[in-house]
């Protein structure tokens, strides 16, 4: 069986559920018998790459760690916070930010012939303030690469190039700079 990080092998791991059908057999992802149903839990295999998880590599091989957007394991906020893999190791519950618009009601005055009687009520107004956190981006542990697949400049002040390299020329700091991975001009 080949399964859905492309591994052969025989076991339930390879060959239930994700298991790619067009590259080998695979078991049925559920059997029925009377009336219920058998699931089958796929376990991700561990990455032989040292800090490094996803669907290339794992899942992180330290079980209290969490996978980040770009494929590293760490236990900070950068890697367990928005983005995490949580296929490949834990993550933070995600927090939803939001704010609500103020809302002023004002009800008009009311008068009848009998005894005249004026109403006015004060206008309430609510403000929520947002919380927004900023996620840091892993810096690169690969010589002079950035971008997506590799994080921010590992040294200060180089810009990241639209074809992902670090430099400090116009080069790297001009058209197509990725401000997230480095600095621009």
């Amino acid at each position: 069986c080949c399964s859905k990080y492309g591994y052969c092998g025989t076991t339930n791991e390879y060959c239930g559920n994700g298991c790619q059908n067009e590259f080998g057999i695979c078991f049925s992802s559920s059997s029925t018998t009377t009336g219920k149903s058998k699931t089958t839990t796929v376990k991700v295999p561990i990455s032989t790459v040292s800090d490094r998880c996803g669907p290339n590599f794992g899942a992180c091989a330290k079980s209290n760690q969490c996978c980040s957007k770009y494929g590293y394991c760490g236990t900070t906020n950068e890697y367990c916070g928005n983005g995490c893999q949580n296929e490949f190791g834990i993550c933070f519950s995600s927090s939803s930010t939001t704010t609500k618009k103020s809302k002023t009601t004002t009800k008009k005055s009311k008068t009848t012939t009998k005894k005249s009687k004026t109403t006015t009520k004060k206008s309430k107004t609510t403000t929520k303030k947002s919380k927004t956190t900023t996620v840091k981006v892993p810096t690169s542990t690969v010589s002079d690469r950035c971008g997506p697949n590799y994080g921010a400049c590992s040294k200060s002040g180089y810009c990241c190039s639209k074809y992902n390299y670090c430099g400090k020329t116009d080069e790297y700091c001009g058209t197509g700079c990725q401000p997230k991975y480095g600095i621009c001009k």
